[in-house]
């Protein structure tokens, strides 16, 4: 084929290269933009869990229930998994559980146990600092730590997860929270290399015949970026397209919402008499 000679392989070898440009160029943009500035943030998943069936007040008079030769009413398991979720290691972070009301604590442990150079450690429990307490002292980017926690308590008992960090701000949130705010930064990843996809191979049509090789190049190439960021972007607009109406309902006085608000509530006086067609409003 007399139309295969050294030119050909020049511009094929230069519109794949300028491809690869492309593509690496747009995903350097994302990494960057997933990145972002450095942030510290500790993720928890808080369950709280009845270790044994509860039993009728028929048997309840024969049945006796020990934990290591320790009788207790009943048993419940609290399981807290703390991830370090932000980008930057967390130093001397303390975080307590805060039982209501004060049940005894029959033993706590890690499962599984952390490797030492974390220096994960357990606080003595003090007056102004009730229940367990411990200290992570160096939890590096996506590391997980898991406590559980036994305790005798005839009913559910109340868990809050306290924090504090002498030196620095930490946030410390539930899963739910950050889990939402991931799936927002990867969607606004996925609009970019959208909008890269849109435009960068259109730029590489008008360069001519090389563009025209490495135009097809730099579409799968963020084509092929794109697809882990796609179902984030998907979730995002089905939250943003069908997410339900927020709801102001009246129950004594006391404003009830039911959906997603935001802004600042100020009650003040009593509450003004509402026609009982009033109210739901919506």
């Amino acid at each position: 084929m007399p139309w295969i000679n050294d030119a050909f392989w020049q511009q094929l070898a230069i519109g794949i290269a300028g491809g690869l440009l492309g593509i690496i160029g747009a995903l350097l943009a994302a990494q960057l933009s997933s990145r972002g500035k450095p942030k510290k943030e500790l993720s928890y998943d808080l369950r709280i869990e009845r270790a044994l069936p509860e039993i009728g007040k028929e048997l309840a008079p024969h049945v006796a229930i020990r934990y290591k030769d320790r009788p207790v009413p009943a048993l419940y398991v609290v399981t807290c998994k703390v991830e370090n979720t932000g980008n930057t290691v967390v130093k001397g972070q303390q975080i307590r559980f805060d039982l209501t009301p004060a049940h005894p604590v029959l033993e706590t442990y890690f499962a599984p146990k952390p490797e030492p150079e974390w220096e994960i450690e357990e606080l003595p429990e003090t007056e102004e600092t009730p229940g367990p307490n411990y200290r992570f002292g160096h939890l590096a980017p996506g590391r997980k730590i898991t406590i559980k926690i036994i305790l005798a308590a005839p009913e559910e008992p109340k868990v809050e997860v306290r924090d504090f960090n002498p030196t620095e701000h930490v946030p410390v949130l539930p899963r739910t929270s950050t889990a939402r705010a991931n799936v927002q930064v990867r969607a606004r990843i996925a609009v970019a290399l959208l909008l890269a996809l849109l435009v960068i191979p259109q730029a590489f049509y008008a360069l001519g015949s090389v563009g025209d090789i490495a135009a097809p190049v730099v579409q799968l190439g963020l084509v092929a970026a794109l697809a882990p960021f796609a179902p984030s972007l998907i979730r995002a607009l089905v939250h943003l397209l069908f997410r339900p109406a927020p709801r102001i309902n009246l129950d004594r006085g006391i404003v009830m919402y039911d959906g997603e608000i935001r802004g600042v509530i100020n009650f003040s006086g009593e509450p003004a008499d509402v026609p009982d067609s009033a109210q739901t409003l919506e």
